[in-house]
Parts: structure tokens; C-alpha cells; sequence
């Protein structure tokens, strides 16, 4: 187990269970299959961490080459998720470092800075900023079809009717609206992308889900934010990678994110609320085969900005 003693800032350690890594949850039994080979996950803060410890990205190669065969032989991760761990050190270099990674590949990334902190700067816990931000979410009923049929409505509204809904100077388009109001840059394709099936995080799926469903008439209307691999009524929903045009936040403080290890396990009815999460219920954080843990409530209200 790592050298880092719990005593630092939160009482944050190398957790016993891996998925407790994850910022917005969405682990459930059916997750790793469908995740697969797909790159999903982003590593939170890294480029501070890597700042922090002073580390040049281009002579990182040993490290990794050194301490990513180990994730296997010093933790339990391997048993509760089939994985096959270690990465190239250049996951970490240039642009790399904010693209979407597989999640064993993101996991090595922080083991391996968890090692080189404990050699070069045993003070620094890299538990206090580094998580891993999950794409792997999508809104179940929310296709192509679906889309276009939106898109048709907006184009037909009168410039009145769209200030009267979305204010003044309104989006000439249905997906400039909701790039709008997911705080997502203008001109690029990630509605297009999820209608398609590339998957989000939570914040940018829960969003669309609102901005939907409190604005357009309920034929319109989109079904459940869901985590990749869970059931759905469109088979092509969630089934590729992250979303090419998505942009995720690259830095959040130590005071938004969980302290690990985590609470106790769940209630018996918060478990039975996994496979219907909504836009308030509990999200799920891990889940393994030794059981699963929670986060507080979530309110896509009140939660982190895109960039």
C-alpha cells in the first residue's frame, strides 16, 4: 500500500476500491464490458499534479516503464475489475494529457504519480487532487430522429416565440441553443456527436436532459440519464467513445471533490435506485465485487462548469 500517510489534507489515500476514483460516478455491474476499449476517462487536475512535482512529461518513460507493471502486484484493483494496467508515458505529454483515456490507462497515470510523489516528495499526496472524470454517460431516447424532429420545431419557431423562451438574442439553431446552455463552445458537433452515441459526462448529459424536457412539448421529451452498459431503449445509445467535441474541466479544488475512502456502503433502497438514476437521486461512485459506495446528492444545478 502507498507510503502517503492518511494525515494529509482530507485523510485521502490510495483507495482500497479503484472506482472510488471516479468524480460523477455511474459504475454499476454491467459497466466494464460495455466500457470496454472505449476511451472515456479523463484524469482531473493532472496537469497541476504534474506542475507540482516538477516532472518533465518527456522523462517520465522509466516511471512508467518502472511502476505501471506494479498497479497489479500493490493493490487489489486487478481483481475487481479485469483490467490490464500500465500505459505509455506519453499519456501524460502535450495534448495528450486532457484526451480521453481507457480507464486503466488513467488509473496507471495516478498510481504511477502516487509512486514518484512518494519518492521525490513523500509530502505530496496526489489522493488530495487527482480523480477521474467518467464520459461513459448518455440520455437514453435521444437519437438522430429524435434530433432532427427537434431541430425542424426550433427552425419553425417565430423570432417572438424564441425570445419569449430562450431570451433575447436566441440561437439560430437547436444545437447552437443547446450548446448554449451547456456551456459548450459554439460551432462544433457534440449534440450531433450524442444523438450518434458518443457518450458525455454527467453534467453535459444532465443538462441537455433538462434543457429538453423544460422546453420543448412532451413529444420531445428525452428518457433517463444512463451509464454505458446499462439498459436502454436505443441499442446505439452510449456505444461509442467520449464525444469528440466534448470539453470537460481540466481542474476542480480539493473542497468539490469526495474524500477518500469514501461512506459506509448504501441502504438497501439506495441500492435499488441504481439502475433509475435522475437528475437528483444518488450517483452511484463504485461498485465492485465486494459491494458498492455513494457521493453525496448530486444537483445539476449546482454543480461544476464545463471548463
Amino acid at each position: 500500500m502507498s507510503a502517503i500517510p492518511n494525515s494529509h489534507s482530507g485523510g485521502n489515500r490510495r483507495p482500497d476500491r479503484m472506482c472510488d476514483l471516479l468524480y460523477e460516478g455511474g459504475v454499476h455491474g454491467g459497466l466494464w464490458g460495455a466500457s470496454a476499449r472505449k476511451p472515456r476517462y479523463y484524469v482531473l487536475n493532472l496537469q497541476m499534479v504534474i506542475g507540482e512535482l516538477n516532472i518533465v512529461p518527456a522523462n517520465m518513460k522509466p516511471y512508467f516503464e518502472l511502476w505501471g507493471p506494479l498497479v497489479s502486484k500493490e493493490t487489489d484493483w486487478a481483481n475487481q475489475v479485469p483490467l490490464k494496467f500500465g500505459c505509455n508515458y506519453t499519456h501524460i505529454q502535450n495534448a495528450k494529457a486532457i484526451e480521453p483515456k481507457y480507464f486503466e490507462h488513467a488509473v496507471t497515470i495516478i498510481f504511477v504519480l502516487e509512486k514518484y510523489a512518494e519518492k521525490f516528495r513523500p509530502s505530496f499526496n496526489v489522493y488530495d487532487y487527482l480523480r477521474i472524470i467518467p464520459a461513459h454517460y448518455f440520455i437514453d431516447d435521444f437519437d438522430k430522429q429524435l434530433l432532427d424532429e427537434l431541430a425542424a420545431y426550433y427552425a419553425a419557431l417565430s423570432e417572438v416565440d424564441r425570445v419569449a423562451k430562450f431570451g433575447a438574442n436566441p440561437p439560430d439553431s437547436f444545437e447552437a441553443a443547446c450548446l448554449k446552455a451547456l456551456d459548450q463552445p459554439r460551432k462544433k458537433l457534440l449534440i450531433r456527436q450524442m444523438a450518434w452515441g458518443f457518450c458525455v459526462t454527467r453534467y453535459v448529459a444532465d443538462h441537455l436532459r433538462l434543457f429538453i424536457n423544460q422546453n420543448f412539448p412532451n413529444k420531445f421529451h428525452v428518457g433517463r440519464v444512463l451509464a454505458s452498459g446499462q439498459n436502454s431503449n436505443l441499442r446505439s445509445a452510449g456505444s461509442k467513445a467520449a464525444a469528440p467535441d466534448l470539453i470537460v474541466p481540466r481542474h476542480r479544488p480539493t473542497s468539490e471533490l469526495v474524500p477518500l475512502p469514501l461512506a459506509e456502503a448504501p441502504t438497501e433502497l439506495e441500492v435499488s435506485q441504481l439502475n433509475g438514476i435522475g437528475p437528483t437521486d444518488p450517483v452511484p461512485v463504485s461498485s465492485s465485487i465486494i459491494g458498492v459506495k455513494w457521493a453525496p446528492r448530486y444537483d445539476p444545478a449546482n454543480h461544476y462548469p464545463t471548463q
